[in-house]
């Protein structure tokens, strides 16, 4: 939602700014970017967290 409510701000300042003009296209875009990197994050954490758990069997850890 940070990154959302960031690109809107963004969106918001171009058209205060001359010779630039909000989209909400780009707003979305930068909102899907956000959630492709959120969910690239948990794979990675998920990945080392398996990979973990392979080398320490009988570690008491969930």
């Amino acid at each position: 939602m940070a990154a959302t409510g960031l690109a809107a701000f963004d969106e918001f300042h171009q058209g205060l700014t001359g010779g630039r003009s909000p989209l909400v296209a780009d707003v979305i875009l930068d909102s899907f970017g956000a959630l492709v990197a959120i969910l690239i994050t948990v794979l990675v954490v998920f990945l080392i967290k398996k990979h973990n758990k392979k080398r320490h069997p009988f570690s008491m850890e969930y």
